[in-house]
């Protein structure tokens, strides 16, 4: 199907008509009709209500959020002083990325959401300090969550007569991709194109990345930025071009949620990959164009690193002196290692280690997203848990991707009217371009469910 096509059926389909449609109604009749992911009927998202904490929460786990971008900035410089075997062979990084950890280091990760588990008994009494908080996962390659945390939080707390936690807070973010893509562009004058992938019903990606957009449009002007999926983009050894009515315009800064080890595997259609290249993937023109400073891709390579979970179980197990993950001794000072077991629950590269040390504990694929693929055990090695299922279509390649195994962080509940259930509640926050705590949100599940595409809640959050 012609792209422009493709781009114009999303940007016309009922069922995003409908969800706006819906938002801005002020009876917020529907909001139950909304769908994450694939947009399966079943699959309720958005809770039709707030939860109100009181401000102390939000300032510990956004001083908890600085807190690991400072640990997260010190594991990139420490990453790029690996040589490539070790980062192949302990991290299982792809080589393909080694190019871009050697010439781009000096860039630091941008824009990361993380996920975040709460002492449930803190959240229970309300009562939170620095050591109330893990970090369960990193997350710089995904659309998703950004405009629940920001514009329908906003929506929802008006709705229910609450103040909002992130009021506001999308200004300084974009400010702060501002002055990074000025600090570290080549070519800071250039219009910045926000790209993903085209999903026909991942409507909280469309409306993520309209809101991104057009929250850079407000604040620099409409010229400043524009959208393109990431489809759509075309590929040469002269750079990076995108079609448009005048013709063809050339990127030359690009922020781009797909997820890199994705795009090492695509294969170029025709348009994308013409005759004359010297690779059948994008990727390897990608990385050129990137090292030759002929564009600049936002979040960067640093960051793709850091979501790698391997990165959690190499800093921990270095932290509490793991000689066999290390090839003997640690690479941590004493300030760093504080930090790691402050804020990283135990997490560790083999089973037998974590099944020697944890009573409950899951495996995670290193590149899991959304929930896929993870397994919960017990110390007797026995599953309880697992997500592995036909509905997710890459599930057989979380079978055979190398994975960690974290430690099982006992969540807060929630109780719910209706049929008297209860919720398990993760929390998230975002970390502007330049590290700022902004965004906080909450995904729930079902007692008993795990935070994947397809269980995953939305719950909004208030201010008492």
């Amino acid at each position: 199907m012609d792209v422009e096509k493709q781009i114009d059926d999303i940007l016309r389909s009922p069922q995003r008509q409908d969800f706006l449609t819906n938002i801005l109604n002020p009876n917020y009749a529907g909001l139950f009709d909304f769908t994450v992911g694939h947009g399966e009927p079943d699959s309720p998202y958005i809770m039709h209500d707030v939860l109100v904490l009181p401000e102390s929460f939000y300032f510990e786990i956004r001083a908890f959020a600085r807190r690991t971008w400072e640990l997260l900035t010190d594991a990139t410089r420490l990453l790029a002083s690996l040589d490539e075997e070790d980062l192949v062979d302990e991290f299982d990084i792809p080589r393909d990325y080694y190019p871009q950890i050697l010439g781009l280091q000096h860039i630091p990760p941008a824009d990361m959401r993380l996920d975040i588990a709460v002492r449930q008994e803190d959240f229970e009494q309300l009562r939170f300090n620095p050591q109330s908080f893990k970090l369960l996962e990193v997350n710089a390659a995904t659309p998703s969550f950004f405009w629940e945390s920001f514009e329908g939080n906003r929506l929802l707390c008006d709705r229910f007569a609450c103040c909002c936690p992130n009021s506001d807070l999308l200004i300084p973010h974009t400010q702060d991709l501002k002055d990074y893509v000025d600090r570290y562009s080549k070519h800071p004058d250039k219009k910045l194109y926000f790209s993903f992938p085209y999903f026909g019903e991942n409507q909280e990606d469309i409306l993520s990345f309209d809101l991104r957009c057009g929250a850079y449009q407000r604040q620099f002007g409409d010229q400043a930025a524009a959208f393109v999926y990431s489809d759509d983009l075309v590929f040469t050894e002269q750079g990076v071009f995108v079609r448009t009515d005048q013709g063809q315009e050339r990127v030359y800064n690009l922020f781009m949620h797909h997820p890199s080890e994705w795009a090492i595997a695509d294969r170029g259609i025709q348009r994308n990959d013409p005759a004359g290249l010297h690779t059948d993937t994008p990727w390897q023109t990608l990385t050129d164009l990137l090292l030759q400073n002929e564009l600049n891709k936002f979040p960067p390579i640093t960051a793709d690193v850091l979501q790698n979970k391997a990165v959690l179980a190499f800093l921990y197990t270095q932290a509490v002196g793991d000689a066999s993950a290390s090839g003997g001794g640690s690479r941590l000072d004493s300030t760093t290692t504080a930090s790691v077991l402050s804020i990283i629950p135990p997490t560790y590269f083999y089973f037998e280690d974590a099944q020697e040390s944890l009573q409950d504990f899951w495996e995670k694929p290193i590149y899991g997203r959304e929930g896929a693929g993870v397994v919960r055990f017990n110390q007797a090695g026995e599953e309880l848990f697992s997500t592995y299922a036909e509905k997710f279509e890459d599930w057989d390649w979380y079978h055979d991707m190398n994975a960690v195994f974290q430690a099982h962080q006992e969540p807060p509940q929630l109780q719910y009217q209706g049929d008297g259930g209860s919720l398990d509640l993760m929390f998230t926050v975002y970390l502007s371009a330049l590290g700022r705590p902004t965004g906080v949100g909450c995904r729930p599940t079902a007692t008993g469910k795990a935070v994947d595409t397809f269980e995953g809640l939305w719950l909004a959050l208030g201010i008492v």
